[in-house]
This record gives structure tokens, C-alpha cells and sequence, in this order.
């Protein structure tokens, strides 16, 4: 492992304390400048409990993937405070996500794509824009912002403009990482949860609900399950399984298995299975799988589809296979066997929760987080101000992806179909 020479420890500390400080008082600035907007204190929430349901405001302006990955807390809110409202605010594009959900009331959106430097200027503008569209509504009694791990969306403005006198994040101290990126973001907040550190992100935002009190009313339903409301899978037929395929790397082209192995194991699933496989990805792997040899009878939709059909897609199939992106989390959710190919990204933070998930990863020494994640914690440095992720590959092109094997890929496929339940 490699260590900085004293001289550079002592440069990136001094560069951390700076971006920290003029972080930390643009922070100041917003809360001052919108102070009039903000709830003024915690809510007594059993005594507004009783008198009408609650109104909650979940933030999650992330990616697809991590979007998915907040369904545990809403059936957590649901479950808790039975006949409340759950309005969840998400990034343009994904408002379809939970249109059939049973526990989510309504979806509003903000635009968070900008430049890093005009970001602190845009989305805070644009968050005021939203809130200005709201005048006249009644506000949320409870905004959360569901993210782990920096907050490069001002979800946490967000929060603090709602209205919302109770305020609920986790805290800007749950990475080394977060604690200089969101310096100060905590006072956008009545109460945070503390660190989140090798703790799944699911289960992370999760734990927001620990900060509220019980419920008051007698709980007189089974949980809901968001997997069953979207649609259960089909079940696996003996003659010819429906396998998706996902050949995109999401943003990162270390999460991406190498594409012509997806070709490969097609060929193996058709000869041995009979499967009849359907190319899945966005517009940027279209090219890509276009360039391939796959089995006759091949559906290639790369990039041919939207959100929904994506989701139909993925109800008709008998399993999937993709990378750590946003079609293999939404997999996972409505219930499809689902093999998960990790790299760059750890499974211990990042893995999809669903009932049949195969996860395959090669932990290698240069993954940022595999020391402190999957081994021993004690070894975490409180000093770490890398990426949670890898950004770029030390050996050129990412080992982790390569050395995933076809045959690998196929076995665990297999078991997974034969756990699959018949309908």
C-alpha cells in the first residue's frame, strides 16, 4: 500500500480544513439567507399523530440504483405510521420508479445535473424554485434525506427550505469523505443518525427511522412489499428461460464486465439452457452490444427502452445478470433472480437487496474500501479522503471485472434459476 511522505500528509490536511471552511460557510449563508423558509423545531409527532396523519418528505436525488435502494426506509415509514402521506422528491427522469408503489402518496422532481462549479449556485436556485411551486400547500412534518454518503445534490437544503420542523439526515461525520464535502450541513438538520460507516446503504438510510418516536396506533396490516406490488416474476420454464442480460457499466467503466463475455455467456445459455436472451443497457452501450455476436433469437434493446418498459422487461424474464447499475437494483426489486457483477464498488455497502441476489466480487487489495468493509474495521484510516469507490484503475484496465469468468457467471446463474419459486 502506498503512503504519502509527510510533506503531502500535511498539504492534503491543509487543503481539506480549506475546502471544508469555504463549504462550511456557503452553508451558513444559505441557512441565513433562507432562515423564514425553515420549520422552527422539532414536532411533537405522536400528539400530530393523533390528530391527522403525518406528512412525510423523503429526499433521494441519486441514481437509479441508489433511488432503489431507499425501500426500505419507505416501507419502514409506512409501517410505522399506518395512513401517513409519503412524498419522495427524485432526480428528473426517475418519477416512474414508485409510480406503483403502495406506500408512496406522490413523486415531485429537481433537476440536479450541473457543472461542479455552478452547482452551488444552480441547485440551490432550483431548490427555491421548487419550493416556490409548493406555496399554498400544506408542508411535511418530516423531511429525511436518505443519503450515506455526500451530499452533492444540496438534499439537505432541500430539507431545510421544505418546511419541515423535524429535519432528519445522516450525519455529515459518517465518512472522512463527507465530513469535509458537507461541512456544516448537519445545521440544515433537527436530528442526524450517527456514522453509517461499513454499514449497507440500504440499511443506512434505514436507520433514519430510529430517530422517531413509535407509532401510536395500532399497526392492523401486514407490512406492505414493494417486490410483490411490482409485479412478481415469471416463474422458470423448463424449455426455454427468459435471460436479461445488462451490458452497461453505468457512469464508471470499472463496474463494466467485459462486454463481448456477455456474447460468450449468451452462446453458453442458449446451447445448454435453450434461454432465449434479451440485451438490456442505455444508449451509450447500444454500439457496443450492437457490435456483437449473440444466439439467434436475441432481442437486443439497448438503449431502446424507457424506465417503464425497462421495468416490464424485467418482469417477463426468468433472471438477469449486470454490473453494480440501476436496471440490476430494479431486478432485484420486483423480484427477478438477479447475479450482481461488483468491481470497483463494494457489496457490503452497495450489494441489491432482494430475495434471490447472487453477488460475485474479487476483493483486490486496491479497492479503496475492501480494508475496513470485509476484513478487519479497526484498519480504516479516520484520515481517508478518497473516493468510496474507485475512480480510476491502478493496472490500466479493472482486474476486479476481468477475472469474473464466464463459467463463474454461468454457475452462479444456474443456482439461482433453481432457487427460483414456481407461480
Amino acid at each position: 500500500m502506498v503512503h504519502e511522505a509527510p510533506g503531502g500528509q500535511a498539504a492534503s490536511r491543509l487543503k481539506r480544513r480549506a475546502v471544508a471552511f469555504v463549504l462550511r460557510t456557503h452553508g451558513w449563508l444559505l441557512r441565513f439567507a433562507t432562515r423564514p423558509l425553515a420549520g422552527r423545531g422539532l414536532l411533537d409527532l405522536p400528539k400530530i399523530e393523533r390528530s391527522r396523519p403525518l406528512r412525510f418528505l423523503v429526499i433521494r436525488l441519486d441514481e437509479l440504483g441508489d433511488l432503489l435502494l431507499t425501500t426500505q426506509l419507505l416501507l419502514g415509514i409506512a409501517d410505522r405510521y399506518p395512513g401517513c402521506s409519503i412524498e419522495i422528491v427524485v432526480h428528473c427522469g426517475l418519477e416512474s420508479v414508485f409510480r406503483d408503489s403502495p406506500v408512496v402518496t406522490s413523486v415531485s422532481t429537481l433537476a440536479v445535473s450541473a457543472s461542479k462549479l455552478l452547482k452551488p449556485v444552480l441547485l440551490p436556485l432550483r431548490i427555491l424554485a421548487w419550493r416556490w411551486r409548493r406555496r399554498g400547500m400544506p408542508c411535511p412534518d418530516v423531511a429525511m434525506n436518505a443519503r450515506g454518503g455526500p451530499d452533492s445534490a444540496y438534499a439537505g437544503f432541500l430539507a431545510f427550505v421544505s418546511g419541515a420542523q423535524t429535519r432528519l439526515a445522516i450525519t455529515e461525520h459518517a465518512t472522512p469523505r463527507k465530513s469535509v464535502l458537507n461541512a456544516g450541513f448537519d445545521r440544515f438538520y433537527t436530528a442526524t443518525v450517527g456514522s453509517r460507516r461499513l454499514v449497507h446503504e440500504a440499511d443506512a438510510s434505514a436507520s433514519l427511522l430510529g430517530l422517531l418516536p413509535e407509532s401510536r396506533r395500532r399497526l392492523d396490516r401486514a407490512p406492505a412489499d414493494l417486490s410483490a406490488a411490482s409485479g412478481a416474476a415469471v416463474a422458470l420454464s423448463s424449455s426455454a428461460p427468459r435471460i436479461a442480460l445488462c451490458v452497461s457499466g453505468g457512469h464508471s467503466r470499472l463496474k463494466r464486465w467485459p462486454v463481448e463475455r456477455f456474447a460468450q455467456l449468451a452462446a453458453r445459455l442458449s446451447e445448454q439452457l435453450s434461454a432465449t436472451i434479451v440485451v438490456v443497457g442505455n444508449r451509450d452501450d447500444a454500439a457496443l452490444a450492437a457490435q456483437l455476436q449473440w444466439p439467434a433469437g436475441t432481442a437486443d434493446l439497448a438503449g431502446k427502452t424507457s424506465l417503464d418498459e425497462l421495468k416490464a422487461i424485467l418482469k417477463s424474464v426468468d433472471a438477469y445478470v449486470g454490473a453494480d447499475v440501476g436496471p440490476t437494483h430494479l431486478a432485484a426489486t420486483v423480484g427477478v433472480p438477479t447475479v450482481a457483477l461488483f468491481g470497483s464498488s463494494v457489496p457490503a455497502l452497495f450489494a441489491p437487496r432482494g430475495s434471490n441476489v447472487t453477488v460475485l466480487w474479487r476483493a483486490l487489495e486496491c479497492n479503496p474500501m475492501s480494508v475496513g468493509t470485509t476484513h478487519d474495521a479497526t484498519e480504516w484510516s479516520p484520515d481517508y479522503f478518497g473516493p468510496e469507490r474507485c475512480i480510476e484503475c491502478i493496472y490500466g484496465t479493472p482486474r476486479c471485472m476481468e477475472e469474473l469468468s464466464v463459467e463463474q457467471v454461468f454457475d452462479a446463474l444456474a443456482r439461482a434459476l433453481l432457487r427460483a419459486p414456481d407461480v
